[in-house]
């Protein structure tokens, strides 16, 4: 939280990997509570409608790139901070993994704008979970790595290093991607039969869950029209307890 000399405060709040019942209760307070709130296009309409009728709502939209929807938020927020007490930013997951929040908390500070941030489930764990598959389990795996499957910059991931890590590796935003993931990964040393469950849409109405292997896991994501938004999971724990 930042002192400020104006009278509003930003909450930047994880609405949880898609499932209404996930958000959590300080998050929905919050959102009962906001005049204006600008969230993510992946975000569930049934939870937006948690917000009065009254509340400003100012949407993301697919396919804006991640300036515009930095600029939409601070526009937004400079707009309204003089006049609304309650700014929300609702992102899907958690704000602080993958997500704007590390981005829009630095405008807050250097514009000396109150907030607070209200943490999310991320979809790396809640979607494999609600799935009833552990991404650690005892005597199979000791550690979880997430990685961004849809990197902002060539070279981000080191995926040699993936393979010494062991474990099992969570990979969010990689439905699109899924054909060099697969290609990288066995390139660098896992052997292409590693387990690998896709899930889409997870924790809704929608989910969906494929288990394949790793050389096959681009041609079963286009067989069974899996679309984003999804997260896939590698690793020995797939075999364990999904099989």
């Amino acid at each position: 939280m930042e002192s400020s000399r104006k009278s509003c405060t930003v909450y930047i709040v994880g609405s949880g990997p898609g499932n209404k019942g996930l958000l959590t209760v300080m998050g929905y307070k919050v959102l009962k509570k906001a005049e204006v709130l600008i969230y993510d296009y992946l975000i569930p309409n049934e939870i937006i409608d948690i917000a009065l009728p009254s509340c400003i709502k100012i949407p993301h939209q697919k396919g804006e790139t991640v300036d515009q929807r930095q600029k939409k938020f601070e526009e937004a927020v400079l707009n309204y901070c003089e006049t609304k007490k309650v700014i929300v930013r609702l992102q899907i997951g958690d704000p602080f993994l993958f997500g704007r929040g590390d981005e829009e908390i630095k405008f807050l500070r250097k514009n000396r704008i109150k907030f607070r941030v209200i943490p999310g489930i991320t979809s790396a764990i809640g979607v494999p979970t609600y799935a009833g598959l552990p991404v650690t389990s005892r005597g199979v795996s000791s550690s979880v790595t997430i990685i961004n499957g849809h990197p902002l910059k060539e070279g981000e991931i080191n995926w040699e290093a993936l393979k010494n890590v062991g474990g099992t590796i969570v990979i969010m935003m990689g439905i699109s991607n899924s054909e060099k993931i697969s290609s990288e990964l066995i390139k660098n040393g896992f052997d292409p039969a590693t387990p690998v469950c896709v899930i889409s849409n997870g924790t809704t109405q929608y989910q969906r869950v494929v288990i394949t292997d790793l050389i096959n896991m681009p041609y079963e994501i286009k067989k069974n029209k899996i679309s984003s938004p999804g997260v896939i999971i590698v690793g020995k724990v797939v075999q364990e307890f999904m099989t």
